[in-house]
């Protein structure tokens, strides 16, 4: 990237190199979201399986309205945590996906006002405009890679909980 559009590529890979950080912090609240949403659903499903086993009583003290009442209650948290996860993922995707393009976009108007040139031919364009796209992809990775790190740290914190739990 460098040897194809000189100083003005450091424009550009700052702009991701600076982004990449919130990539992380996206998907910390995706997994806290998602979490949140698995408490609830879990809440709700025991609700239902309670109710279910206590069908008979429960017809027949015609508690039926107050049941549906908590189970309606509970699903509408479920949606809110799947809500507010599915705007999350929008901005995520908005961000992350137009990122080489305003990495090249920076690194293209740098060229243009540095160098004495001041046209870009459309093999320098193309080439670049790849290498920001694989570079994209490369910390990308580099997120999830991180984000599987921090949920493996979590899974084992509680399995060693789980096993040194007294019996």
């Amino acid at each position: 990237l460098f040897s194809k559009i000189g100083l003005s590529s450091l424009f550009g890979i700052s702009y991701m190199v600076l982004i990449a950080p919130l990539n992380v912090m996206m998907r910390h609240q995706e997994h806290f979201l998602k979490k949140e949403n698995l408490k609830v659903k879990n809440k709700r499903i025991e609700k239902l399986g309670e109710i279910l086993k206590n069908i008979k009583t429960v017809k027949l003290l015609a508690w039926e309205g107050i049941f549906l009442q908590e189970i309606v209650e509970l699903r509408k948290k479920e949606l809110h945590f799947m809500r507010k996860n599915s705007w999350l993922l929008a901005f995520f995707s908005l961000i992350f996906d137009s990122m080489p393009f305003v990495a090249a976009l920076l690194a293209f108007s740098s060229f243009v006002w540095i160098t004495n040139i001041g046209y870009l031919s459309s093999e320098k364009i193309f080439v670049s405009l790849l290498l920001f796209i694989y570079l994209e992809d490369a910390l990308r990775q580099l997120a999830v890679a991180i984000s599987g790190l921090v949920t493996v740290r979590e899974s084992v914190k509680n399995i060693n909980k789980y096993l040194n739990f007294e019996e």
